[in-house]
This record gives C-alpha cells, sequence and structure tokens, in this order.
C-alpha cells in the first residue's frame, strides 16, 4: 500500500495503520522505499544568484529558511519557492555575522549561531526582526558549526561545538545556560571534529549521526538508549581501521576517515529519519533509520545534496554546488 506522507493524512486511519506510533514502526521491521520527483528548484534570491549555501531548516508551515554566509544573511521563502524577505549582513554588531553556518527554527524563533562572537542570535521567524543575542555561557567555542535541537518545550540540544581535535553534545535550556555534557568525541589518530548532526523523534529524544563515524545513536535525556551501524558503511581508507571506544558520555575514535560519511540528516513527523550518505557519486544515497536507530530501507536522489529538509511529503536539498535548492515529493512504500 502507497502512502504519500501529506498533513492531512496524519491523523487519518491509513497513515495510523501504516506507521502507527513511533514503537509500532520499530516492532514491525518493515523495509520501506521511496520514490521521488522532482518539483522545482530555486536559483536566485531576490533575482540575484546566492553566495554559498550551508543550511536550510522549515518552519512548521513548511516556511522555507536558508543560511548562506556567502552573503552573510539568512533568507526567507514560502513553501513554493517564493523569496519573502533576507536578513542579516557583515558585522560583529547585533543581528550582523561573519561566520554565519547552521540555524534553527523553533515556532516563531529563529536562531542563528555566529563562530566568531561565540554567541547565538535570535530574530522573529515570522518578520525577521531582530530580538537579542545570547552569548554562550557553556565554555565551549566555535559555535558556527553547531546546531540546535530542540526537544520538548524546555530543552535544546547543542552539538557540534568543537575544541580541539574533540566535538562535543551538550543539553541546555532555551536561554543557553545550565549546559550538561551528553556525548563527546575525541578523535585520537586524526586532527578533524567528529561534527554531529542530530535531528528530534515524536518520543523526544534525539536522534545523532557523525560527520566522520559509520553508527548512528538515540539520546534519551543524557543516556545513549540506542545505537547501530550506518547500514554496508565501511571505512576505505588503508590506515582508517576504525574503533570506538566508550566510557560514559565519551567516545575514543581510532582511525578515523579523512572523508566524511555523513552530510545531513532529517526527520518525517511520524519518526522515520533520512539519513543522506557519501558515496563515490555524490552525497546522493539517503538511507533509512527509525527511532532505534534500526535501518529501514535507502533511496537515491536524482541529484547529490549538502543539506536536507523533511515536510509533510516534501524533500529540501541544497545542491551540491550549495548554490541552489532542489525540491522534490516522495512517497513511502512498505516493502512487501
Amino acid at each position: 500500500m502507497n502512502i504519500k506522507v501529506a498533513c492531512g493524512l496524519i491523523c487519518s486511519l491509513a497513515l495510523t495503520l501504516f506507521f502507527g506510533c513511533q514503537a509500532s514502526v520499530e516492532e514491525s521491521n518493515s523495509i520501506f522505499d521511496v520514490t521521488v520527483d522532482s518539483l522545482f528548484s530555486i536559483h536566485t534570491v531576490n533575482g540575484e544568484e546566492f553566495g554559498v549555501l550551508r543550511d536550510l531548516k522549515l518552519g512548521e508551515d513548511g516556511t522555507l529558511f536558508l543560511s548562506d554566509p556567502g552573503l552573510h544573511q539568512v533568507h526567507k521563502f514560502t513553501p513554493d519557492g517564493e523569496w519573502i524577505d533576507s536578513v542579516g549582513r557583515e558585522g560583529e554588531g547585533p543581528g550582523e555575522f561573519n561566520r554565519l553556518g547552521l540555524i534553527q527554527v523553533i515556532g516563531d524563533t529563529l536562531f542563528v549561531p555566529e563562530a566568531s562572537q561565540r554567541a547565538v542570535h535570535v530574530f522573529s521567524a515570522v518578520d525577521l526582526t531582530f530580538k537579542e543575542t545570547v552569548r554562550l555561557s557553556t565554555g565551549l567555542f566555535s559555535p558556527g558549526n553547531a546546531h540546535l535541537t530542540p526537544i520538548g518545550e524546555e530543552y535544546l540540544y547543542l552539538g557540534g561545538i568543537s575544541f580541539s581535535t574533540n566535538d562535543v553534545l551538550v543539553r541546555t535550556d532555551r536561554r543557553f545556560q545550565d549546559a550538561q555534557p551528553v556525548l563527546m568525541h575525541y578523535i585520537a589518530s586524526n586532527p578533524i571534529w567528529a561534527l554531529t548532526h542530530a535531528v528530534s523523534l515524536p518520543t523526544d529524544a534525539l536522534f545523532v549521526a557523525y560527520r566522520f563515524l559509520p553508527f548512528v545513536e538515540v539520546v534519551q535525556g543524557t543516556t545513549v538508549t540506542a545505537s547501530g551501524p550506518l547500514h554496508g558503511v565501511t571505512v576505505d581508507d588503508e590506515d582508517a581501521q576504525l574503533s570506538v571506544e566508550r566510557d560514559g558520555y565519551i567516545r575514543v575514535a581510532q582511525g578515523v576517515p579523512s572523508t566524511p560519511v555523513t552530510y545531513d540528516l532529517a526527520a518525517t513527523q511520524e519518526g522515520l529519519v533520512f539519513v543522506v550518505l557519501r558515496t563515490e557519486g555524490g552525497a546522493r544515497t539517503v538511507q533509512l533509520y527509525d527511532g532505534a536507530a534500526q535501518y529501514r530501507g535507502e533511496f537515491n536522489l536524482p541529484a547529490s545534496a549538502a543539506g536536507i529538509a523533511v515536510h509533510e511529503n516534501r524533500l529540501y536539498t541544497i545542491g551540491g554546488d550549495r548554490l541552489h535548492v532542489q525540491v522534490y515529493e516522495f512517497q513511502i512504500t512498505e516493502r512487501l
């Protein structure tokens, strides 16, 4: 039975039978197939070319937000690709960016971490007006590579904040206070960052993938509750025989490959996670995982993707050239 993951069907009986709750996906051991069809692409902002696109996030209604460090701006588009407004300019003042990186939209608020200022700029996601700048009090830095992932109404997970060769994932409140470490990766044999990708699940858990490590994990609170390998992913580097030792929240990785394993991830409203893998043909393979970090299938995109986001039955990707956005419609089919 084909199910188009659309907002109007989420509460329907058909989708309940197919996805049910998160537990039913995990217990069924089903393998899913996904088909994608190209809808449209976005190549310009207000009639001008993009600088270089770094990240994309979607509002609750499908509104698209793009991080563009090339132009030192965040752009806002309708779900159908029409430009609404842009905010930001080069500088170190309120709402200005020197090292614009990943962004996050939570309700009516847009969060923009700024590496050079070790701060997070906060804007209205409705009209892009500047609200405030929050200085990080965690003692960590390099927030330009940081992802902000909301869990419930109280907490944020702040990951990808690196120092030396370590990568730290912390849980913090919405004011970026009271930070509590959850995971730390120390890259023992390669001077690179693990760089986490993370997305929240309907169970208020956090699904975590790693740019240079071939496994995924699920975090509930401050505890890793599930983990699993990336399906069919091996380390090809001759000197990179990967081994990871776990001691509490610390992971020590030996023999980490010098090229990325994953590029980004996104989750459907039902908790199925899309993980973009790096392959010989570029970042085109997308694997599916459930909330227990178990493999549920894969599909190939028509073109390479440097970023990914999902809303209802639409899949938004940053093109491999980082100069355009490609939008697809997708359908999920349970394999019989």
